[in-house]
């Protein structure tokens, strides 16, 4: 009886789970990683920097590392330096996004809030509504995504609107002490020196920190292609066994036949994954740093025996 070298049922499953979805896991939890990591860094730089009295910086780094892992302590602790900074305005954000969360300890929960309403009796309130999905600038606020709300000292103020295929528009309003203003404002679409509108694409869209994260990105995806071409080599070793066992019994053997063509299959499902990984992580290291560049997409397209590749630009 010819003895045929095999995985099991539950084996063959657990290869196609790791080559299906390692990559994707590897990848998500190596940003997760990196991100907590960079948060950990701007909040122990703020702890520093409060402890030396350097408030604004202090609270900036808090706030630096509430974009990398939101986190209600981060927010908290920014409101304290801002206050701390004598930026009211500032610190009276910080203090309601926290709040926000509602994540804070009951504590810091109620400090938070008799902090925010003792600088709400000096300060006004702009609550910007539309565009929704635009961006808003003023006062201590660049690019808040609507809708918004900006504490600002009493006075008057421009109101920028900035809208995601390009439209601008301003608004300029008076706000006094204990006063809440809503904002809505209509954007109007960019055009050229011709007044032709202009495109989406013709406009940059893609920041410095974005292009970096690409780039993270790319070394990650580059390096989950490495193993899950690994796992396709193995598996298809194992095939060239298989199909050895199959030849040797006079190919007569249509166990080691079935054997040959499954981890055939695996394989070239492997090889698919590691050139899709492969191809986004080229794709994301060559992205510029500035300036709008179309999505780019791949994917496999597993077909009995093999696999299609699919890569658009």
């Amino acid at each position: 009886m010819t003895r045929i070298p095999r995985t099991s049922c539950l084996g063959r499953c657990a290869i196609l789970a790791f080559l299906w979805l390692a990559p994707t896991l590897f990848c998500r939890t190596a940003s997760a990683d990196d991100e907590q990591a960079i948060a950990g860094q701007f909040f122990q730089a703020g702890l520093a920097a409060y402890a030396r009295h350097d408030f604004k910086a202090a609270a900036r780094a808090f706030e630096e590392a509430e974009v990398h892992v939101p986190r209600a302590a981060s927010m908290f602790n920014a409101g304290l330096a801002w206050e701390a900074a004598g930026e009211a305005p500032n610190a009276a954000d910080a203090y309601a996004a926290a709040l926000g969360t509602r994540e804070l300890r009951e504590e810091d929960a109620r400090k938070a809030e008799r902090q925010l309403g003792a600088l709400e009796r000096s300060l006004g309130i702009l609550l910007i509504v539309s565009p929704e999905g635009a961006k808003v600038t003023v006062a201590h606020v660049t690019a808040r995504a609507i809708p918004a709300r900006v504490h600002v000292r009493p006075g008057s103020y421009d109101v920028r609107i900035e809208g995601p295929e390009g439209g601008r528009a301003s608004k300029r309003v008076e706000v006094g002490a204990g006063v809440t203003i809503r904002v809505s404002v209509a954007l109007v679409a960019p055009r050229t020196e011709t007044g032709a509108i202009v495109s989406p694409a013709q406009r940059p869209a893609m920041s410095h920190r974005q292009g970096g994260r690409s780039r993270s990105a790319a070394w990650i995806a580059l390096g989950a292609a490495g193993a899950a071409a690994a796992v396709a080599g193995i598996v298809g070793i194992e095939g060239l066994q298989a199909r050895d066992v199959f030849e040797r019994s006079g190919e007569t053997s249509q166990r080691a036949h079935d054997e040959a063509v499954s981890y055939r299959t695996i394989a070239n499902v492997g090889w698919g994954v590691a050139a899709a990984l492969a191809g986004t992580g080229l794709v994301l290291a060559l992205l510029p740093r500035a300036g709008e560049t179309p999505p780019s997409t791949t994917a496999v397209v597993v077909r009995p025996g093999g696999f299609d590749l699919r890569l658009c630009f």
